[in-house]
């Protein structure tokens, strides 16, 4: 749980502060320009880190000539996995359903912002990093907290409280009340990202994990893909602060589901204890 806390700080870090730094160099020169120059510049950084990657080549267990057949394949079989896995599917619906509800925010903030609240887009840097900042914070704490609670008891928890969060969102009328509300997420975040982590770790078996992970993943990314896409037709149909209040209510269900289905977990391998840190 720590060192899941650690690495999913340090990702989300990252992409919180590009998507705020965004926001102010797009307030500062009034157009979208230099985002789009400077982003295309930090993949070719990135190109040039990678291909300064020397591999042995007897580490290498990657067969080249793998066919595509092959691929769909393993995935088919992370996913059935998934399903067969009481204690995998639930974590399949806390991750899936609550992105379905998380991602409709994160679309929408902007104009939330700049419309709703009637402040620059240059606040977006400032409410995101009171999230980020939460989330370092209670990176701090996973370790504590796994001492005494399992990844099946944090997740419907920390699900409810961003649900709540997230609904709570859609009345505030001040840019400090949406700050207080976004640190609060985030102070909840860090634990409920590193619990998904920790059960896929500890509940699938070394030669399924990258399978399941794989499947995970997709199945993930394909409801973030549906938030997005529906955030912006409930936003103009609806209203921002209704999608709000909706996109909570999909997450504080999401809790509920988790809820029911982490109450009669099947055995798990290795058995998933809470594993004292240092």
């Amino acid at each position: 749980m720590s060192a899941n806390a650690l690495i999913q700080t340090s990702a989300l870090l990252v992409g919180v502060l590009g998507a705020g730094t965004a926001g102010l160099i797009v307030g500062v020169f009034d157009t979208y320009t230099p985002i789009f120059l400077i982003d295309s510049l930090t993949f070719l950084v990135s190109a040039l880190l990678i291909a300064r990657i020397q591999l042995d080549p007897a580490i290498l267990t990657i067969d080249q000539h793998e066919s595509t057949a092959k691929v769909w394949r393993q995935l088919k079989e992370g996913v059935q996995l998934l399903f067969s896995n009481r204690l995998l599917s639930g974590t399949l619906v806390a991750a899936g359903v609550a992105m379905l509800g998380l991602d409709a925010i994160n679309i929408l903030m902007v104009p939330f912002l700049v419309d709703d609240l009637k402040v620059p887009e240059t606040w977006f840097g400032g409410v995101q990093f009171a999230q980020v900042s939460a989330m370092v914070i209670s990176s701090g704490f996973v370790a504590a907290i796994a001492r005494r609670f399992l990844p099946t008891q944090i997740i419907p928890f920390t699900l409810a409280v961003v649900g709540i969060d997230v609904a709570i969102i859609a009345a505030v009328t001040s840019i400090w009340h949406l700050i207080v509300l976004l640190f609060a997420l985030g102070l909840v975040m860090t634990p409920l990202q590193a619990a998904i982590s920790t059960i896929l770790q500890t509940a699938v078996e070394d030669n399924m994990r990258g399978r399941v992970g794989g499947a995970l993943d997709t199945l993930v990314q394909s409801a973030t893909l549906l938030s997005m896409a529906f955030a912006g037709i409930f936003g103009d149909v609806i209203g921002i602060r209704e999608t709000f209040v909706l996109g909570g209510l999909v997450v504080v269900t999401s809790a509920l589901a988790a809820g029911r289905v982490f109450a009669r977990p099947e055995p798990m391998t290795p058995p998933l204890e809470p594993t004292p840190i240092g």
